[in-house]
This record gives structure tokens, sequence and C-alpha cells, in this order.
């Protein structure tokens, strides 16, 4: 009975020193996930993101860069010719920009839902950019930063918006800079004013 008595203390001290025995609020809100794996806000299995609410990472195959949660290892039985990078800012799809020197990127796909804060300078210079798919899987409502979103995607003639919540976006500086081929802007895209400034 007295071994008893000392367990049950003894675990219960533990417990209270360990803070094991209150209720614990996890250190993060919960996030969207992607199949098998789970997708921290702000958050990387390599540590903090700045950049994007979910990282979000390219694999560059050739001419295809794939945009996903999570890195892509293969597609399609291709070797990628860029390692798996998060992307932050248009230098990381385009491999610090020697890979587009040699091998311009034609098409971008998007494989699954991504919810970034910024987006920043996405697709920014990515003159032979012609297509991409699945721009609908971009979750936008914490987005705040679009500027140069597209800047310099000269060859890319036509994009779908559909459903983008840009309600939060603060910055859309230059989005659209240089797409000469661009057929139509979206409705809700406001130019920045000379200052450098969005008009409100």
């Amino acid at each position: 009975m007295i071994k008893r008595i000392c367990a049950i203390f003894l675990a219960t001290l533990l417990c209270v020193t360990l803070g094991a025995c209150a209720d614990q609020k996890p250190d993060r809100p919960t996030a969207p996930t992607q199949p098998g794996k789970p997708i921290l806000p702000g958050y990387t299995e390599h540590g903090p993101s700045a950049n994007d609410y979910t990282a979000v990472y390219v694999t560059v195959f050739e001419d295809l860069a794939v945009l996903a949660a999570y890195p892509v290892q293969e597609y399609q039985g291709m070797e990628p010719e860029c390692p798996p990078r998060e992307l932050s800012g248009g230098a990381g799809i385009l491999c610090g920009g020697v890979h587009e020197d040699e091998i311009p990127i034609t098409r971008v796909m998007i494989t699954g839902e991504l919810v970034p804060r910024s987006m920043n300078g996405w697709f920014r210079d990515m003159a032979a950019l012609v297509q991409i798919d699945g721009l609908e899987k971009v979750n936008t409502q914490y987005v705040t930063d679009m500027s140069y979103l597209f800047a310099g995607c000269k060859s890319l003639s036509l994009v779908r918006f559909d459903g983008w919540d840009v309600s939060n976006v603060t910055d859309m500086t230059a989005m659209f800079d240089e797409c000469t081929a661009l057929v139509t802007l979206p409705e809700w895209y406001i130019p920045a004013s000379a200052d450098g400034t969005n008009p409100t």
C-alpha cells in the first residue's frame, strides 16, 4: 500500500514538474494537410518559413516546374533538373536563374492546394512561360503581397484566377509588368500609382 502511495506521489510530482498534466496549447495553429504529411503554418521540416503560410516547394523537370506543398521527388519517371527547394520569390522557381538561361521553363503545374502568405515574384522574368495549370488551387485568402507576381512573363497570354480572394492583398506593384501577350487583366487588379503605392 505504501509503495502504491509513493508511486502515485512520484507520478504526480513528475507530471506537475514537466507540465504534462496541464492542458497544453499547440505552439502553432492547425492548418491544411497534404496526404500523409501535415503542413504547419509558416513552418517546414527544415525550420521556420518567413514567406509562406504553408511551405511551397518547386521542383524543375527540364522545361516543367512543379509547385507543391512538399517536395516532388519524381514526376512521370523524370529526374528533376533542379533539387526541390522552398519557393521564396521568383529566384526559387528559376533555380537561381541558371536553369532559366539554359532551359527556359514553358509550363508550371500546381499539384495541390497551396496556402501562401506572399506571392511576391513567384513567376517573375519567366519570359518563355506559356501555361500555368492548377492556379485555381492557390488559396489566396492570406496573401498580402502579389508584387511582381507575373512581371516579365512576356509569352503568357491567358491566366485564370478562378476563386481568388484578394481582399487582404495590399501590394500589387508591377504584378503584370511587361506581360505584353496577356489578353485581359482581372477586374480586381489595381495598378500601383506613380509613387509605388496602391491607390485605395
